[in-house]
């Protein structure tokens, strides 16, 4: 088993985007998914022990966070935000529209005066929010945190270059893959792994009227989809129909044996792009 893991992480690590690879995906022989998992290092950030973070250690979950190692204007950064949430002498929060995304994708970005800058979700959201499709080409994984990141530091008149992720509801966890296809995939779990979420993301585009769907669900700690040392699949089933109903769309995604989102019996409409990813939160 160690073994077999090793050749598929050095397999793996030649062409992905993100660092610290771990890969729990193995892509099922000619399938159209995509040839690879991307993966991140967890770290909890220094301030994470400080009063001022007890507000993110009791809301946030997913979290993407920067020391841009400059004193930050707080009056200035309150321009960023859709809504503000609480704001003190040393901290303000509030939620950040995203471009091109709905209301209910907005992130939360905590900024503190020191020069902290954490965007999140709450806890209890799937991981699996994360995941930007908007800007999502086969091999490289983008996140709606990092969107938020951008947008205050823009704000702020910054740039933001390398930027770290963590988890503030399974604060043991080190490590975050992301597995993404276009057609079917298929992965395992290694034993000596401890899994703490397991979560889908699936998109798709439709041409009709336009639509355009996003949408996201979450399957988290034991559930059965995320038993280790049992292969996995993830896949998009698309069918048109025929004779009088030649042009009538119907399209799910699925993880193993749940059905994840539907699209059913709607005439004349064509699907321009679909993909489904699984994010998984563990600890070597």
């Amino acid at each position: 088993m160690k073994l077999i893991w090793r050749v598929l992480r050095v397999m793996v690590l030649s062409c992905v985007i993100l660092t610290s690879v771990f890969v729990i995906g193995n892509v099922f022989p000619g399938s159209s998914a995509t040839n690879q998992g991307s993966g991140l290092n967890l770290v909890k950030p220094a301030f994470a022990q400080t009063s001022e973070a007890s507000f993110l250690e009791q809301e946030a979950g997913i979290a993407a966070y920067v020391n841009v190692g400059k004193t930050l204007d707080l009056g200035r950064a309150k321009s960023a935000y859709r809504t503000v949430e609480k704001e003190t002498q040393n901290y303000i929060v509030g939620s950040v529209s995203l471009p091109s995304y709905e209301a209910r994708e907005d992130a939360h970005l905590y900024v503190q005066k020191d020069g902290w800058i954490v965007a999140y979700y709450g806890k209890g959201e799937p991981t699996s929010k994360i995941v930007d499709w908007l800007n999502y080409s086969p091999g490289k994984i983008n996140t709606k945190l990092r969107l938020g990141l951008d947008k205050m530091a823009t704000a702020l008149g910054l740039a933001i270059t390398k930027v770290n992720y963590y988890h503030f509801g399974y604060p043991t966890a080190n490590q975050l893959v992301v597995m993404a296809g276009q057609n079917f995939f298929t992965y395992t779990i290694p034993p000596e792994l401890v899994v703490y979420e397991g979560s889908p993301s699936y998109y798709m585009e439709a041409n009709k009227s336009p639509y355009i769907t996003n949408t996201y669900g979450g399957f988290i700690n034991n559930a059965p989809q995320f038993k280790k040392e049992v292969r996995h699949s993830a896949g998009i089933s698309i069918t048109y129909g025929s004779g009088w109903s030649a042009n009538e769309l119907t399209a799910y995604f699925y993880v193993d044996d749940s059905q994840l989102f539907v699209f059913g019996k709607t005439y004349g409409a064509i699907v321009n792009k679909a993909y489904i990813a699984v994010v998984i939160i563990y600890q070597e």
